[in-house]
């Protein structure tokens, strides 16, 4: 499933829509206080978080517990420089409060350009704004939240251009405008990922000779690093089988010793170094 974040109703609502126009019923769940929509066939679900990082952050964590997801993509609105309507995939986010810096995976082609993006507390009402990065509100806390659950790779950030950093003419419909704009291009982009995950849970089905073991499958996504990284494990087990080793027991000590699941991304290329220098 490819679940959908965005902070405002007027930035889902153009997400709403294009689904609609393209025959994908999404149904409106029972989720207390929330706004959340499922399509009947399972592939899509969007959240309206509200404003800030905080919001972000417990929706984020709340769904993706109750729904696990293949894709987490947070879409939205940001102040920037470039012209309004433009909208961009991140590729760094720098977390103002805290300076810390957070980078999700780019294994997924897309057809946006990138930039960074800076996360702040508040809004910021002035065309004085350090525009060198796009900015939000929501963007950090929501890749945090969603790395509890997917490796990088699979948490995406999308944002569209709202303003020069002045928002006090932004009014609800214009954000539903500015979101609209953009929804064509991140409904086929969320249809490719939904794509990518039908053809991630047909690979892990038991199939015929030569498809990739569950186990290995299940060591590339807890090594929770890039596609370049998942590759290189998937050639390190298959030489260890081809060769007559226990590939398969090679990976349950792994498990044992405490080196998968990875924590993190740094934590996976250190247990692939390690692997590579003791058996190659």
């Amino acid at each position: 499933m490819i679940s959908v974040f965005t902070a405002l109703y007027p930035e889902a609502e153009p997400l709403l829509s294009e689904f609609r126009r393209r025959g994908i019923s999404m149904k409106r769940l029972p989720a207390g206080n929330l706004s959340v929509w499922r399509s009947e066939d399972g592939r899509f679900m969007l959240t309206v978080t509200g404003s800030g990082e905080i919001a972000s952050v417990v929706t984020a964590a709340r769904l993706l517990t109750q729904f696990p997801a293949d894709f987490a993509v947070n879409f939205g609105t940001a102040a920037g420089r470039d012209p309004v309507t433009a909208c961009f995939r991140i590729h760094k986010i720098t977390e103002e409060a805290t300076g810390r810096d957070f980078y999700p995976g780019l294994v997924w082609r897309t057809s946006f350009s990138e930039r960074t993006l800076r996360t702040v507390p508040q809004q910021e009402n002035s065309g004085n704004s350090d525009l060198s990065s796009l900015t939000d509100m929501e963007g950090a806390g929501f890749f945090q939240a969603a790395a509890r659950f997917l490796s990088p790779d699979r948490i995406l950030l999308l944002k569209v251009v709202s303003d020069a950093g002045d928002t006090s003419d932004l009014t609800a419909e214009r954000l539903r405008e500015i979101c609209a704009a953009a929804a064509g291009k991140v409904t086929d982009c969320l249809a490719e990922l939904a794509e990518a995950a039908a053809l991630r849970a047909a690979r892990q089905e038991t199939g015929p000779a030569g498809s990739v073991p569950a186990f290995i499958i299940q060591a590339e996504d807890d090594l929770h690093g890039s596609e370049a990284m998942r590759l290189r494990l998937r050639r390190i087990l298959r030489w260890q089988m081809m060769a007559g080793e226990d590939a398969e027991g090679l990976v349950r000590r792994l498990y044992e010793d405490g080196r998968l699941p990875a924590a993190d991304k740094k934590k996976g290329k250190e247990v692939l170094e390690q692997l590579e220098r003791d058996i190659l």
